[in-house]
């Protein structure tokens, strides 16, 4: 059974069986003060003492609104919806309606939602005529990108993107394509739709404003709602205009609790602190669309893409809720009681202390670059024991034979990592290699550009097999109806408990401590500063002669 939550405070959340654990996900990151933030709970309960909703429009909903458009440039009006779902719905129906075109271009793996035209395939309850409406492309694929608006560009009625999708893996989209998006959609008349529904909390207007780009509709929900369930879209007024109730061919929208006065005090109330001038300028400042933190994934220093958060201790003269503390007049005072780290692994506040929620394979080695980054203290959180789940009863492939830039770039640094374990600490690769099989002249061109990239990414050794290469490669494959295949030979596996074992021991060296069901505090002898700081779930005595060979 999973575990039910109770209630929560600040980063705080008791279940039902009474554990009081920490909350690193807020929700989906809805909750970017935290659980019940007082001054948000007041703003809600005065609101629902004067009616919870209505069958008008309230003045909440203006003030929000008001709120939105002062963010956000190119949003001249702004409609309100009950979740990203249903925003991202009626953003694409604007759309349509606007162009008069029926279909939508999307980019496979980023989450917009569970709307039909959003969902990844293969999914259950989705008609295939649905199919027929929709273009989807790898994300960042410039050359996909180009040939799709060729081919599709007159029945396309926008381009839907999230400039940096969390299912992607919270990769930011390299400047040039983000600036291609923008000029190909406004050179044929195509709608560009921005999700920011995620993204808006990393700059006061939404991520897109760190770009320089100026989509045509912004959809946004989570944190707007200061914790209630919320949906939001708009853009320029011409595309707008469409949902003008006042027009006899106005696009059919509406909600039962669109605009509710409950959701719009507390979002109002949430959105207050960003009234402040950021710390880097002036509120509304256009940053320079070069950033260094938005530059290509292959110039970045830092590898580590983990999204976690940084915790302070308690403190009885500390609060609870992160982020800002309200003052009565809206303005707020940097307390500092909680922060996410960023994923360009920004880590420059004095002495962070993050907290890693498993000792899986994933977990660990999010801590172990964490420490590399140079944080003060990290804590992994663990329910079992190291390796206990999936990552101790299975092998992890180790290869880079993918299409997609970004998912070969994330391939070839973890076989560098790998490679470093292995050259430094005796992790043992079993080396078999990888085949992936291509049955047209098409897959070949792909795996071309693939081998292409991961020479640029310093893997020398992937190539492109014909026929006749299959053949003297694998003896046995049957080759009669495939063109070719792309080959890692230096591609394989390592075992997953004895990877997991080898980062355990490495972050022991380096302080890391561990908390798990099998080491609570209440149970735990009294130790030394030394020990206290180490990894303290029970290993095997075995554990350095699995992982270390002499």
């Amino acid at each position: 059974m999973p575990p039910y939550a109770v209630r929560g405070s600040g980063f705080l959340v008791v279940d039902a069986d009474g554990h009081e654990v920490i909350d690193l996900q807020g929700n989906q990151t809805a909750l970017v003060h935290g659980h019940a933030h007082p001054q948000i709970v007041a703003a809600v309960v005065e609101a629902a003492a004067a009616g919870a909703s209505f069958g008008l429009p309230n003045t909440a909903e203006v003030e929000l609104a008001e709120r939105l458009r002062k963010r956000i440039p190119v949003v001249e009006r702004i409609r309100f919806a009950n979740s990203g779902t249903e925003a991202v719905m009626l953003a694409l129906r604007i759309a349509r309606a606007y162009t008069g075109r029926p279909t939508v271009l999307r980019f496979s793996g980023a989450y917009h939602g569970t709307y039909d035209d959003v969902v990844d395939e293969p999914a259950r309850g989705i008609p295939p005529r649905v199919r027929d409406s929709v273009v989807a492309l790898p994300f960042g694929d410039e050359a996909a990108f180009r040939t799709a608006i060729d081919e599709h560009g007159d029945r396309l009625a926008c381009v839907l993107v999230d400039l940096m999708p969390n299912r992607v893996g919270l990769v930011s989209a390299e400047p040039g394509f983000a600036e291609l998006l923008r000029s190909e959609t406004a050179a044929r008349g195509i709608l560009l739709v921005a999700d920011e529904v995620i993204t808006f909390r990393l700059a006061t207007g939404g991520l897109h404003t760190e770009y320089g780009l100026e989509p045509d509709l912004v959809v946004l929900g989570k944190l707007i709602g200061g914790g209630l369930p919320v949906g939001a879209y708009g853009g320029r007024a011409e595309v707008m205009a469409v949902t003008d109730p006042r027009e006899p061919d106005a696009v059919q929208l509406g909600g039962t609790f669109t605009g509710n006065p409950l959701t719009m005090r507390a979002g109002a109330r949430a959105d207050q602190p960003a009234r402040r001038p950021p710390a880097r300028g002036t509120a509304g400042t256009r940053v320079p669309r070069h950033r260094p933190r938005l530059a290509p994934p292959h110039r970045r220093r830092r590898p580590a893409r983990a999204v976690v958060a940084a915790l302070s201790r308690r403190r009885p003269d500390r609060p609870r809720w992160p982020g800002l503390d309200l003052d009565a007049d809206g303005r707020g005072h940097d307390r500092g009681s909680a922060r996410a780290v960023r994923a360009s692994g920004d880590v420059s506040r004095p002495h962070p202390e993050v907290a890693v929620i498993g000792a899986g394979a994933l977990g660990l080695c999010t801590a172990f670059h964490l420490t590399e980054l140079g944080v003060d203290t990290v804590t992994v959180i663990e329910r079992g024991q190291i390796a206990a789940e999936s990552s101790g009863l299975s092998v992890g492939i180790i290869e880079t034979q993918y299409l997609e830039p970004v998912a070969i770039e994330i391939r070839a640094r973890s076989m560098d990592f790998f490679r470093r374990l292995e050259h430094e600490h005796n992790l043992e690769i079993t080396r078999n290699g990888y085949l992936r099989l291509g049955r047209t002249a098409d897959d070949l061109a792909a795996f071309e550009r693939s081998v292409e990239i991961q020479r640029e990414l310093g893997v020398d050794d992937a190539r492109v097999l014909d026929q006749d290469g299959l053949r003297v490669a694998v003896p046995d494959l049957e080759c009669a109806d495939l063109a070719g295949g792309l080959f890692g030979p230096s591609d394989g596996y390592v075992d997953g408990h004895s990877y997991c074992m080898l980062l355990a021991d490495l972050l022991r060296d380096r302080g890391v401590r561990q908390l798990s069901s099998a080491t609570s505090s209440s149970t735990q002898p009294a130790r030394g500063p030394a020990e206290s700081a180490a990894c303290s779930t029970p290993r095997p005595r075995s554990c350095r002669s699995a992982t270390r060979r002499s």
